[in-house]
């Protein structure tokens, strides 16, 4: 969706109604907190409201990463390989792409909409900015390239390494696992592999997930455990750790690692632990909130990636103060209808684009969950 990318509304089941349930509703809060995080990070809407949005995103991201580790673990036991990078291309590529294009436009015809520094390589090189992202290599390493005025598209990147080193170790076997495994390593960079423990949190949780008795506890006393441990001096440890790891002074060194990583690690075995419950919990959901959860569920991915640059352009063409109450009565439901519109265009098409694509490679053998991902 990443927003993170994980299998869709039709995929054959491996885990309850209450859970999947349960899941993609927290899929659309997830990515609602990133869009209102941005709201008060950019100064867009007037400071007593987004006074009481998130202060911060990235956990929201860490909270993707172990669904999609969660997710993606369960929809490897239903494919083969063919079938599985099939599914993965086209869930990426089905919203990533339009958006790529969309920001790239944006860029040449109104640089203007941003006013910060930090879409300043995307101005100037537009051509090496659109196909480092298209190839995923935006954040390997030293670079940090983002595309115009969408900041989270840099965990895609990250995801998509992610799926990379799970086939091989999943797919492959004896030296070819560990060849191939390698190669991934030395072209992630030590930025990205440093978050692989936060995706393979989610697919600990999936593996393992029906196996207590005590579902209602761990689901409750996880989240419980995480705010006190941060708020009585946690975090504050876990980043001094961190700075420590990341050479102090030495920019150089840092740009190599990502901020807060130990902190991360925290937030993702807290969540991955209170999913690990909820697997657990045999209480159902009324049919009309999974159907609904279903179909918020099914645009986040889109609200994800879109949200930012629509924020940017709804700023500077509508006529209200972008600090005002208004500009957020006008701009929150716009955001939220355009990314539905493109979830509509794309994600919802993603079984047609798969059957037109196993029609043209004519040999992959027939998915056992035709809608897949």
């Amino acid at each position: 969706m990443s927003a993170v990318i994980m299998p869709g509304k039709n995929t054959l089941r491996r885990i309850s109604e209450t859970t999947s349930t349960y899941l993609n509703i927290l899929r659309f809060l997830t990515a609602t907190g990133v869009v209102l995080f941005h709201f008060r990070d950019k100064d867009f809407g007037p400071a007593w409201l987004t006074g009481f949005f998130p202060s911060q995103g990235q956990s929201f991201v860490i909270v993707f990463f172990v669904l999609s580790g969660f997710f993606v673990t369960m929809l490897a036991e239903q494919k083969s390989l063919g079938e599985f990078a099939l599914d993965r291309v086209i869930r990426i590529y089905i919203v990533a792409l339009p958006i790529l294009l969309f920001t790239s436009v944006l860029s040449a015809v109104a640089p203007s909409i941003s006013t910060t520094d930090e879409y300043g390589f995307a101005l100037q090189h537009p051509a090496a900015t659109f196909f480092l992202n298209l190839f995923f290599l935006s954040q390997s390493w030293w670079l940090h390239v983002l595309p115009f005025v969408d900041g989270p598209y840099w965990s895609l990147p990250f995801e998509v390494f992610y799926y990379f080193i799970f086939a091989s170790f999943t797919y492959a076997s004896g030296w070819r696992r560990w060849v191939l495994l390698a190669v991934i390593f030395l072209i992630a960079g030590p930025k990205i592999l440093l978050r692989f423990p936060c995706w393979i949190a989610g697919a600990v949780a999936y593996k393992y997930r029906g196996a207590s008795t005590n579902g209602w506890a761990w689901a409750i006393l996880a989240p419980i455990v995480l705010f006190a441990g941060f708020r009585f001096g946690l975090k504050d440890a876990s980043n001094h750790l961190n700075d420590y790891l990341l050479f102090e002074g030495d920019a150089t060194l840092r740009g190599l690692f990502p901020e807060g990583f130990i902190r991360n690690w925290f937030v993702a075995g807290a969540f991955a632990v209170h999913i690990w419950g909820v697997c657990s919990i045999k209480q159902n959901f009324p049919a009309i909130v999974s159907r609904w959860a279903d179909e918020m569920a099914g645009m986040s991915y889109s609200l994800y990636l879109l949200h930012m640059p629509l924020l940017y352009l709804l700023g500077a063409i509508v006529l209200s103060d972008q600090r005002s109450l208004a500009f957020c009565v006008i701009a929150l439901p716009a955001i939220y209808f355009g990314s539905y519109l493109l979830s509509v265009c794309t994600e919802a098409q993603r079984g047609k684009v798969k059957q037109r694509f196993r029609v043209i490679l004519n040999g992959l053998p027939a998915n056992r969950s035709s809608q897949g991902c």
